[in-house]
């Protein structure tokens, strides 16, 4: 209403302050808990010993995600970010409200019986049964119909965004293996294995994202290319020899096909 009566971006601000309130005065009348003025020290140190590496994840993960759309906007053209965010819409649409869903359901189970391997393992292994035969299909099927999907609901000026809507589907479809994994930790109480796992893929991740951006003023200038290409080969050097370092064997490529060996180059001999 707000937006057809010319209010512009501030149609969108009331949208979010309604839906809050909303949902503010349903769950003051659904749930019967209510706050008191009481403080405990003790159950605060039990808390934020669980609670502190939780939020730092949580922070890890925004800012992760928004150095990537920096990265966009910084090194190519506003048009580009704006393809990118609108290619991950529907995807994302679809995953936030079934794996939310079907999350929220299935912690608390989980932490109930957080002493038992067995029972944590085997309702993780069903959620992303679940998951997986909830999304995948959707996620398919925007695959199939993009061009059809885009056009109809977001107009042909859009059309640009399809290769990022696909690769973001593609990419969904495992991303229930990834939080129901991430949930069992959560119940289980491991907040400290929780927070290191989200070190360790947001550097591998940001690594890889620097390794395969680099800004070059002129896609025909064969020498700015090929400086981009030893800045590329630098990086790719450095991440290798850390993953090294840690014992971990590494086969790396950067710009080009691997040459490392007549095994894997030249499979037919």
């Amino acid at each position: 209403v707000l937006a057809y009566l010319g209010y512009g971006v501030w149609a969108l601000v009331a949208q979010q302050l309604f839906n809050l309130s909303v949902d503010t005065v349903i769950l003051w009348i659904t749930v019967k808990w209510r706050p008191k003025p009481v403080f405990s020290l003790e159950r605060l140190g039990a808390l934020f010993g669980f609670g502190w590496k939780m939020l730092a994840s949580a922070l890890l993960d925004t800012c992760y995600n928004n150095v990537r759309q920096l990265a966009i906007g910084k090194l190519y053209s506003s048009g580009d970010l704006a393809f990118y965010n609108r290619g991950r819409q529907f995807p994302d649409l679809v995953v936030s409200n079934i794996n939310t869903s079907i999350d929220s359901v299935l912690l608390p189970a989980m932490a109930d019986v957080q002493d038992d391997t067995g029972r944590v393992r085997e309702m993780t292994r069903r959620s992303i049964q679940t998951s997986v035969y909830a999304m995948a299909p959707l996620l398919v099927g925007i695959i199939c119909t993009a061009p059809v999907l885009v056009s109809t609901v977001l107009t042909d000026k859009w059309l640009p965004c399809i290769p990022y809507l696909r690769i973001f589907c593609i990419t969904y479809i495992f991303y229930p293996i990834h939080t129901a994994n991430l949930n069992a930790i959560k119940a289980m109480g491991r907040s400290d294995l929780f927070l290191k796992l989200e070190i360790m893929k947001k550097g591998v991740g940001l690594a890889l994202l620097l390794a395969t951006m680099s800004e070059v003023p002129d896609i025909a200038d064969l020498e700015g290319t090929l400086e981009a290409r030893a800045d590329h080969e630098e990086i790719t050097r450095q991440v290798n020899g850390l993953l090294r370092d840690q014992g971990t064997e590494t086969y790396p490529l950067s710009t080009e096909s691997c040459a490392i060996c007549e095994q894997c180059t030249y499979p037919e001999g």
